[in-house]
C-alpha cells in the first residue's frame, strides 16, 4: 500500500515495487522452503523461471530444464514431484485443460511471476535499470497476469471449476465448469481490442458449447459482439449478473 499513488497509473506502481523487490522475491521464495526444512534448488527456480516464462505444461517444462542441463533427462515424470512440492507450497497452482487428462501451470504470485519473467528474459537483478525499462517489459507480460486473474476470480465468484480449453487450431481462455460440464466459456482480451480481436475472440468462442459466453475487455465501451461483453467494472456485480 505505500506504493500507492493515484497520480500514478498501476504500471508505473507495478514497475516500482518490482524495482525495490528485486532481492527479496526470490530471498521470500528461499524462505518457504526454509520453513518446510527443504533447500530450494536450480531446479525449483528453474521451474519458475521456465512457468513464467510461459512453458505450462510439465513436457514444455522439462525440456526447459533439460535444455539448461538443470534434469539429466527430458522426461515430465522426473519433475513431477518438484511440481507437487510447490503446489503444497502454494507458490505454484494447477489448472485443469478441459477434455484432456494434462494441466497448465501457474505461478501463485502475480509479483513473482513477473519478477521471474523480467530476470529470465532481461536479467533485472543483475543489471541496472530504469522504471520506464520495466514499465515497457511490462507491456509483454501483463495481458497474461490479467488473464489468468480474471479467470481465477471468475471461478471463485461464481463458484465454478476453472478450465482452459486448448486444441490443435484454437483456444479458449476460460472453459468453467459446474459438474464437469462448461457453464460459461470466457475469452479476455486486455488493452487494445480491435474488430478483428473481437471477431477472433467470438470465432474461439463458437467452438464450444456453455451456457454463457462472455467476452472480458478493458472497457467495453470501446468493443461491440453479439455475446455478452463484460469489463472490470462489472467485476463487482458479477454473481447477480451471470446467476440466470
Amino acid at each position: 500500500m505505500d506504493y500507492f499513488d493515484s497520480a500514478k497509473s498501476s504500471r508505473e506502481i507495478i514497475a516500482s515495487i518490482v524495482l525495490d523487490s528485486v532481492k527479496t522475491i526470490p530471498a521470500l521464495v528461499g524462505e518457504i522452503f526454509s520453513e518446510e526444512e527443504r533447500e530450494i534448488s536450480a531446479v525449483y527456480e528453474g521451474v519458475l523461471r521456465g512457468i513464467s516464462t510461459g512453458k505450462v505444461n510439465s513436457g514444455a517444462l522439462s525440456s526447459h530444464l533439460y535444455s539448461k542441463k538443470l534434469i539429466k533427462k527430458d522426461d515430465p515424470s522426473i519433475i513431477q514431484q518438484y511440481l507437487n512440492n510447490l503446489i503444497s507450497f502454494g507458490i505454484i497452482r494447477r489448472i485443469g485443460i478441459y477434455g484432456k487428462k494434462r494441466f497448465a501451470y501457474k505461478v501463485s504470485s502475480p509479483l513473482a511471476r513477473i519478477f521471474y519473467y523480467l530476470d529470465e528474459k532481461y536479467n533485472i537483478s543483475e543489471r541496472p535499470l530504469k522504471e520506464k525499462d520495466i514499465i515497457e517489459y511490462l507491456a509483454e507480460l501483463m495481458p497474461k497476469v490479467v488473464e489468468d486473474n480474471v479467470r481465477e476470480y471468475f471461478a471463485e465468484e461464481l463458484g465454478l471449476t476453472e478450465t482452459i480449453l486448448q486444441s490443435s487450431d484454437y483456444e479458449v481462455d476460460g472453459c468453467l465448469l459446474k459438474f464437469k460440464k462448461p457453464d460459461i466459456a470466457l475469452e479476455i482480451k486486455w488493452g487494445a481490442c480491435s474488430k478483428a480481436d473481437i471477431s477472433k475472440a467470438e470465432q474461439a468462442l463458437s467452438k464450444i458449447s456453455a451456457r454463457k459466453m462472455i467476452i472480458f475487455v478493458q472497457d467495453k465501451k470501446k468493443a461491440s459482439s453479439k455475446l455478452m461483453v463484460l469489463d472490470v467494472n462489472d467485476l463487482t456485480r458479477l454473481a447477480g449478473m451471470l446467476r440466470n
